[in-house]
């Protein structure tokens, strides 16, 4: 190889290393392929927050008492509709019926597009389902954006002490320094409302990225 050949390639493999470098948080650890895909766009983005917000402002009657808000439930995967008629038919809320974080986005982001896929790991493989985990969302699932930057219908991950994705939510808007969200608590019991200081503790501690859903279709 000549000298001016060796150069050239050397300043490529330089770039190159400089293009990683610049990557967002996050992002360096993702596909090359997914590095590359479009976004949501804004309309389903916005379409899918409004799903989310059904699961917060549902009202119905259990037991005698007007409840609002679909039931937390660990591992649930209830849309709205189908929680509903559960109630109705006699399932107890939180026990037999419930809907867990990642259960309202992926069911709000699929009432948006129904078209819309997951990419989630399975096996040492990925491939294209219609659920996902909070851990599936961020790891294959969104661009890292900067929080100044976040759109209504983007992400919110949550993190555990050992840095760990331990939840997710979806963005409504941000007033300030309040950033205001939908998201199933298991603290509250039920899918809420709320909002975070970014200059509180927690939200410095346990909040671990913001995302935007990459568009995938099978």
């Amino acid at each position: 190889m000549n000298q001016s050949l060796r150069a050239l390639y050397t300043w490529i493999a330089l770039m190159a290393l400089v293009a990683i470098a610049a990557l967002p948080a996050g992002a360096q650890q993702k596909s090359p392929s997914l590095a590359v895909a479009k976004t949501v766009s804004d309309a389903v983005a916005r379409a899918a927050l409004a799903q989310a917000a059904r699961f917060a402002d549902v009202t119905y009657e259990f037991q005698g008492s007007q409840e609002k808000g679909v039931a937390y439930k660990w591992g649930g995967r209830s849309t709205v509709d189908e929680y509903l008629r559960s109630v109705s038919a006699g399932a107890v809320p939180g026990e037999d019926i419930g809907a867990d974080a990642s259960a309202v986005v992926v069911n709000a982001y699929l009432a948006a597009d129904p078209q819309h896929r997951f990419t989630v790991s399975w096996e040492g493989r990925t491939r294209l389902a219609g659920d996902a985990t909070s851990a599936d969302l961020y790891r294959w699932n969104v661009e890292i954006v900067p929080y100044e930057e976040m759109r209504p219908g983007d992400l919110i991950f949550f993190q555990n002490g050992a840095g760990q994705v331990s939840g997710v939510a979806m963005f409504e808007r941000r007033n300030g320094p309040n950033v205001h969200f939908i998201v199933a608590s298991a603290g509250q019991g039920r899918v809420i409302r709320t909002f975070l200081n970014v200059n509180n503790a927690y939200w410095n501690t346990r909040v671990k990225a913001a995302g935007r859903l990459l568009a995938n279709h099978r």
